[in-house]
């Protein structure tokens, strides 16, 4: 059995994989597949599978592939670094392993870089919980800062 294309043999002499310990995968690519993250399943084969959005792996040989941290986030598949993890802009927010930054609601806001929904606080005039629908002041009322 040989080593799948995105994998190299280990050691690299060799020409036939018997095992999965065998095929070293290449950096943005991992032996398990996304729903064994975090799991002891035994690797039964010799198929490295493409990180998936919100992950990414630098290193050749590794089981799993690493989440992108809270506040960042990658859409690309097979990302090989870190870096690709992206910091979400101003206004939005992302939970670890996100592949997108999701919006704050309507008439909130949040600094670049939110982990949470409820780092997504009211506009100015409109008051709500944090993370929560944000409601124009009631007549007669105000509020000159946001949160």
């Amino acid at each position: 059995m040989a080593c799948d294309a995105q994998s190299q043999t280990n050691p690299t002499t060799r020409t036939n994989a018997f095992l999965p310990a065998h095929c070293l995968c290449n950096s943005g690519y991992a032996h398990r597949p996304f729903a064994e993250y975090g799991t002891a399943a035994v690797l039964s084969d010799n198929v490295c599978h493409a990180c998936p959005p919100g992950h990414h792996n630098a290193a050749v040989g590794v089981p799993a592939c690493t989440q992108c941290d809270a506040g960042t986030a990658v859409s690309e598949t097979a990302s090989t670094s870190i870096a690709a993890c992206t910091q979400c802009g101003s206004n939005t927010f992302s939970a670890a392993g996100s592949a997108t930054c999701s919006a704050c609601g309507v008439a909130s806001q949040s600094p670049a870089g939110s982990d949470q929904e409820t780092d997504c606080v009211c506009n100015a005039g409109f008051t709500g919980v944090p993370g929560g629908a944000c409601n124009t002041c009631a007549a007669g009322k105000f509020k000159l800062l946001e949160g």
